[in-house]
């Protein structure tokens, strides 16, 4: 059987794997072989890379009773004993050829499209072992999870959502009721690269008036975007009512394939204030942050609400960079510690060439910040870069790698914990708001959608609907005030671990 080597990337680690060809993948020999091969592996990086010393023996004699509840027959499971006085390692050895053994057996008694397969009993072993560990983070991952993981991760589209439009992020003008109104282009869109701008109002699509339509804010605008999506490389006219041309102007498009998962947005709120919202930390977030903060300097934004709600996470070495954006350089963003790694300080490396590091700053977070949206808002609250507002975020305070395996299978290790500048891991306590505000309540929310916004402006609509937001930019506008909250940023000598 031959091998085909491949290089994987985790994080900013290179390294090599064996990886079986996957030819004869329904032979269940061959599924043995890889099966046993990514087994090993699991183990291998369980034994030596995870966050805390492992207990080898109760996780294989957790993985065989898990194991044994799927087995095809009963006469497949190897007749022995083990002794109550045996030592750790002779309980360890003993469920490892027990799970092995019992998959051969299998491997050679069942017809080959038997259910469940040799590698799904495989599968099920190393699920289990890195189960075992009781960690909700670590986990094995079957090659389609795997792949899925690294797709989302990447940033990259979900093809099966995809659609074809023009790019841009809209809602109805209820202030004038003329028709849609752009909040903002999406990078490059074919509205990005005609020049459509945020404010400008769609009046028309394909010369039919918007403002002449019937029925609700909402069915209007569902109408409209329904016209202006259409087949690929089929054109679109819309006309513009631009703040920059007393005269309406028309703007052909060609309609392209556009992602419909967003992963940032970006406005202005108002002549000053910009917006920010980053759904996660895939692969080049830090470099899209930068690109929608200077499209909103370009509007005119002299102060930014960056919002991580409902950010989960992701790549670490992106939440860095993001923080590295409004840092001093030399600052202190995060430190990491692991059981078998050595301490890992990341400073900011950045000069400040955009002119970030004095822009007027609030960040909101909730319950449901986590990871890497963490360790930004820990970063900039720990150096008093920023006012933090919202809810007491998730408290995921750990780092996972994520490590190729055979036939496209993957592991998701927890291998470190990461802390703030000031020394404190936020792992199961979350960082705490500076100014606590709740969010509506269900019935709150819900009477808000039942109210005719005519003639209400859509900033007026988003503060009421969000009163998070509203107190983000009732502080940037100078409205509220906190006294104290500057002190002396953390000495980046001394740093000193929690618990």
């Amino acid at each position: 059987m031959r091998r085909v080597w491949t290089v994987g990337v985790v994080g900013m680690t290179v390294f090599c794997c064996a990886v079986l060809s996957a030819e004869g993948a329904k032979n269940p020999y061959i599924d043995l072989k890889i099966g046993l091969n990514n087994f090993s592996r699991v183990t291998e990086l369980i034994y030596t890379k995870y966050e805390k010393e492992p207990d080898l023996a109760t996780l294989y004699e957790q993985t065989w009773l898990s194991l044994a509840k799927i087995l095809p027959a009963t006469d497949v499971i190897p007749s022995a004993t083990i002794s109550p006085y045996s030592s750790s390692r002779e309980i360890r050895d003993f469920y490892a050829n027990r799970i092995e053994q019992a998959i051969t057996l299998t491997a050679r008694k069942q017809p080959d499209d038997a259910t469940p397969s040799v590698r799904q009993l495989w599968n099920r072993a190393s699920s289990a072992l890195v189960g075992a560990l009781e960690d909700p983070y670590s986990q094995f991952l079957p090659a389609e999870e795997h792949k899925e993981l690294q797709r989302v991760l990447s940033g990259e589209p979900d093809q099966s959502k995809q659609f074809y439009g023009v790019g841009i992020s809209v809602d109805w003008d209820t202030t004038g009721n003329e028709g849609v109104l752009v909040i903002s282009p999406l990078p490059g869109t074919p509205a990005e690269r005609n020049g459509i701008r945020a404010g400008d109002i769609i009046i028309a699509v394909d010369g039919d008036l918007l403002k002449n339509w019937e029925g609700t804010s909402s069915e209007k605008l569902t109408k409209a975007i329904e016209m202006i999506k259409g087949e690929e490389g089929t054109e679109v006219k819309l006309t513009l009512k631009k703040p920059s041309s007393p005269e309406p102007v028309d703007v052909i498009l060609k309609r392209e394939p556009i992602n419909p998962e967003l992963h940032i947005t970006k406005e202005m709120l108002d002549k000053e204030v910009g917006y920010i919202r980053l759904y996660s930390f895939y692969a080049h977030a830090a470099e899209d942050v930068l690109d929608a903060i200077r499209y909103l300097k370009t509007e005119g934004m002299t102060k930014l609400i960056f919002d991580l709600r409902y950010n989960p996470g992701g790549y670490l070495d992106q939440a860095v960079k993001v923080a590295d954006l409004f840092l001093k350089k030399d600052d202190l963003i995060t430190y990491t510690y692991g059981r078998n790694s050595p301490e890992r300080y990341f400073y900011d490396e950045s000069t400040g060439t955009d002119g970030l590091t004095d822009l007027p700053l609030v960040v909101l977070m909730n319950e449901w910040s986590a990871s890497a949206s963490e360790v930004v808002t820990g970063a900039l609250k720990d150096n008093h870069r920023t006012l933090v507002v919202g809810k007491k975020s998730f408290g995921k305070g750990s780092v996972q790698e994520v490590f190729n395996l055979n036939e496209g299978a993957g592991l998701r290790l927890t291998v470190a914990r990461y802390y703030t500048p000031s020394g404190v891991s936020i792992h199961e306590k979350g960082i705490q708001p500076d100014i606590e505000v709740e969010r509506l309540t269900d019935e709150e929310a819900e009477a808000i959608l039942q109210k005719d916004y005519n003639n209400v402006s859509r900033l007026s609509r988003l503060l009421e609907r969000d009163p998070q937001l509203k107190v983000a930019l009732q502080y940037l506008r100078g409205e509220i005030s906190l006294a104290g909250i500057k002190k002396d940023p953390p000495s980046k000598d001394g740093v000193k671990k929690d618990g």
